[in-house]
């Protein structure tokens, strides 16, 4: 089963366990360190590789998760503890040049 099934699993349905959390947070981050490794590798090789499919699963997770603390916070009034660290990927994300990924 990829991430993409879990992440289509925790958003049809209303469970927002603290598993369900861990599971996107090691997907945004399997997607960012990921990230890193291509770039690094295409770098060295000297070829063009497009990483925007990448970028596009990246995207999509860290705005699932942000929409689950954001639903989390209105329901329950409670703040995760990793909720600053992936808002401040999502800020590197959108800064609308990529290049802070170039290694």
């Amino acid at each position: 089963m990829t991430f993409e099934c879990y992440t289509e699993f925790i958003t049809g349905t209303q469970y927002q366990t603290i598993e369900c959390y861990c599971c996107l947070c090691t997907q945004v981050r399997f997607h960012i360190m990921s990230e890193r490794e291509l770039r690094e590798r295409t770098a060295g090789a000297g070829r063009d590789v497009d990483l925007h499919l990448n970028l596009q699963q990246l995207s999509k997770a860290l705005l699932t998760l942000l929409t689950m603390y954001s639903t989390e916070y209105s329901i329950n009034g409670r703040r995760c503890p990793t909720e600053a660290e992936f808002h401040c990927y999502y800020v590197l994300l959108n800064l609308g040049d990529h290049d802070h990924f170039k290694v």
